[in-house]
């Protein structure tokens, strides 16, 4: 301020600076976990804090990030997309909460996660964002049980039939599954033919997002004339950890296969005749085997042809029976013929079938009987005898011969026998009247003279 002008002044105005440290801030965003729950609205809170301070303040935007694929949580459907600014003062570690709208359901699903993004765009070169992407997991924990129903009763007699059994969730399931189930029939009953598809330890397929499906048994349509058979379907305890449950009192269900077989009985003769004292066999024949019904009882009756029981011709059976056996085609009915003394014409006899009781086997009516003959192997032995054994000769004077068979004569048959006179010492036309001619016996006449 002197006032010598020889004194200059310089580098007015100074300026002076204070120079920064390293210091620097960290902006954190933290993974975050949520139990699902079945129903209503929840949040999962991330949570981003400050390490350091900021002067002045930052901005920082928090997103989540669509994405898709197994164990990853649908963005709309599982959480509501989020985005949002957050804004942090000078204050030292701050830290504030973003909050994401869970969407609960009841649906059986695995774990699942999405991510959620911080970024930092401002100019602060010291600002530092760590662990972004952030994970948030939906932790599941709901369960479905599962129980079977049946269609009811299905025919047999159907090409390519099947069972339907119905399979109920109380909750659906997000992803497909599967379960163990077994086809077995029911105790008590036997059975050597597949009546259906028999399993145990097969896997039942689950499929997503339905409270309800249906599983089809094959039927085996067989020739067989059989009771109706039932079996059970039976769904297994799981080996899916706890979220799929069999309701253990509603595991199963029977269904019973209406058999609508039926079968014709036909019966014939094994010969076209028999001798006397011989056996007569006869043939009946079913068109389908039976199987699980045990034996059949079929009943017969003899009858009367020109043979007659009544008089020893045959053994009648009024009426008999033989059993038909479990998967065979036929069975034997024997009758006795019987041995007489009398000479008779060969003879039949029938053998009649007697409709079962059961509605399953029907007696063919067009085949119902069969025939068979009796051959007679009985001969009759002619004698002669004379009286008187001599006489004196004289016109006029005769002698009787008397011709007779040993044996009865049955029915219409007849026993012819041709006799003639032959010389002796005697001389025919001089000494006597030749004779010749035949004689018939039947069952009215044994003898003549």
């Amino acid at each position: 301020g002197g006032g010598a002008s020889a004194i200059t002044v310089s580098g007015s105005p100074a300026t002076g600076t204070i120079t920064e440290d390293s210091d620097a801030a960290t902006v954190t965003i933290s993974n975050a976990t949520l139990s699902e729950a079945d129903a209503g609205s929840q949040t999962m809170d991330f949570t981003v804090s400050v390490a350091g301070q900021v002067q002045g303040g930052f901005d920082v935007d928090f997103a989540t990030v669509a994405a898709t694929g197994t164990g990853i949580a649908t963005e709309g459907s599982d959480y509501a997309a989020k985005s949002q600014t957050l804004s942090f003062g000078d204050t030292p570690n701050e830290s504030q909460t973003v909050s994401v709208d869970i969407i609960a359901d009841d649906i059986v699903e695995t774990n699942e996660t999405f991510t959620a993004t911080l970024t930092y765009g401002g100019g602060a070169s010291a600002i530092t964002v760590s662990g972004s992407p952030a994970t948030g997991t939906i932790s599941e924990d709901d369960t479905t049980t599962l129980t079977v129903t049946t269609g009811g009763n299905v025919a047999e007699d159907v090409p390519g039939g099947v069972a339907t059994f119905t399979v109920s969730l109380t909750n659906p399931v997000q992803d497909p599954s599967s379960i163990q189930y077994s086809a077995t029939t029911e105790a008590g009953q036997t059975t050597t033919s597949a009546d259906f598809a028999h399993s145990t330890g097969s896997t039942l397929p689950i499929p997503a997002n339905v409270t309800s499906f249906t599983f089809d048994v094959g039927i085996t349509n067989d020739d067989y004339v059989e009771p109706d058979q039932s079996f059970t379907f039976t769904l297994l305890d799981p080996d899916t950890g706890d979220a799929i449950i069999v309701d253990d009192a509603n595991n199963s269900a029977v269904c019973t296969i209406k058999s609508e077989d039926k079968a014709l009985l036909s019966v014939t003769s094994d010969q076209t005749s028999v001798d006397e004292g011989g056996i007569a066999y006869f043939t009946v024949t079913t068109s389908k085997q039976l199987e699980g019904t045990g034996p059949l009882a079929i009943g017969y009756q003899t009858l009367d042809g020109i043979a007659k029981a009544a008089e020893n011709d045959y053994v009648a059976a009024s009426p008999g029976s033989v059993d038909l056996a479990e998967l065979t085609d036929s069975v034997k009915i024997s009758v006795e013929a019987l041995t007489d003394a009398a000479v008779e014409l060969d003879e039949d006899f029938s053998v009649e079938l007697i409709a079962p009781t059961t509605d399953d086997v029907i007696v063919d009516a067009a085949n119902k009987s069969a025939s068979t003959l009796i051959s007679s192997v009985d001969s009759a032995i002619a004698s002669v005898s004379v009286t008187p054994t001599s006489v004196t000769e004289a016109d006029g004077a005769s002698v009787e011969f008397t011709i007779e068979i040993d044996r009865p004569i049955q029915g219409s048959a007849v026993v012819a026998v041709d006799y003639s006179t032959i010389d002796g010492t005697a001389t025919s036309s001089s000494d006597y009247t030749p004779a010749s001619g035949t004689l018939t016996f039947d069952g009215a006449t044994s003898l003549h003279k």
